[in-house]
């Protein structure tokens, strides 16, 4: 079992562990961890480690967030695009509304994390990681939903309301299948516009990934 930190989320003790270990997990080892750090736990593992999931549960850990990786192509779509979508614009890091875009971001990503795991790395920080790219709708000014891609990959998405969804959505994939056969992206069960996104797709995910916390007694963020 090896521990580490994460500077996003520095609330919690990530830790990494094997499934070969899943047999020798005992309560006793994680009490210390908590007690030297006080914090809560938190591990992340594929759902089909089924030795590893029940061994960690029988230690107190509790399922928090499942994570599905899609690979998608445009035939795989529940329901064919509209003919007519938004128009969908692009920013490139540096501008205006790239920066806006960036902030909306930070925010949704803070929400859909909030019940997991606290966001506590800063704006600035957080926005050093996005994508250099960033496919948004605006109404009047008023920026509703956006995405930041790298070539056929979406990174990260935001919404800012949920009538905003589908009409972005549509426009989002038309631009991407227009450029690329094959689109990929992660989608949490904890964020809705992710999830929204998946069910539009008739295919299972590729991979899905679980993450489990044990908290400490009181504790608000675990």
């Amino acid at each position: 079992m090896e521990v580490y930190h994460n500077s996003y989320h520095n609330r919690h003790l990530y830790l990494q562990i094997n499934e070969a270990e899943a047999d020798t997990l005992q309560n006793a080892a994680f009490d210390a961890l908590m007690a030297e750090h006080k914090k809560p736990l938190q591990i992340l593992v594929p759902a089909t480690a089924s030795r590893l999931v029940e061994s960690l549960q029988r230690c107190g850990f509790v399922l928090k967030r499942s994570c599905f990786e899609m690979e998608v192509c445009k035939s795989e779509l529940r329901e064919a695009l509209p003919a007519d979508t938004l128009q969908l614009l692009e920013a490139q890091r540096g501008t205006p509304e790239y920066e806006e875009c960036a902030a909306l971001q930070y925010d949704y990503y803070a929400k859909t994390h909030a019940a997991v795991s606290p966001l506590t790395a800063s704006q600035t920080d957080f926005c050093k990681c996005l994508p250099d790219t960033v496919l948004f709708t605006s109404e009047n000014g008023y920026i509703r939903a956006g995405a930041f891609v790298e070539e056929q990959e979406i990174a990260y998405l935001f919404c800012r309301d949920r009538d905003a969804f589908r009409p972005f959505a549509d426009a989002l994939l038309f631009w991407l299948f227009r450029r690329f056969e094959h689109i990929e992206f992660e989608a949490d069960d904890t964020d809705w516009a992710a999830t929204g996104l998946k069910e539009l797709f008739s295919v299972p995910p590729t991979e899905c990934y679980q993450t489990f916390v044990r908290k400490i007694d009181g504790c608000p963020n675990g």
